[in-house]
């Protein structure tokens, strides 16, 4: 199965409207898996999508610490 991560540690905002523009995009590739990785505080937006997990990246860690974080997902 395909693996798409997504980051997003920016602006809220861009988590927001990622929220509302993932549902089509996962319902259209089944056989897809996505990640997305933003804030802890908004997983919630992504909860109930079937393919959609969430992973919450605290943007104060020392980058070493987010990489290994995002690479533990193993996307391709």
């Amino acid at each position: 199965m395909e693996h798409v991560l997504i980051v997003r540690l920016s602006a809220l905002g861009d988590v927001a409207i990622l929220a509302a523009m993932l549902p089509p995009w996962a319902k259209a590739n089944p056989g897809v898996r996505f990640t997305v990785a933003g804030p802890p505080l908004l997983a919630p937006l992504f909860g109930g999508m079937g393919n959609v997990d969430y992973l919450g990246v605290k943007k104060s860690q020392p980058a070493r610490d987010i990489y290994r974080q995002l690479a533990s997902v193993e996307p391709d």
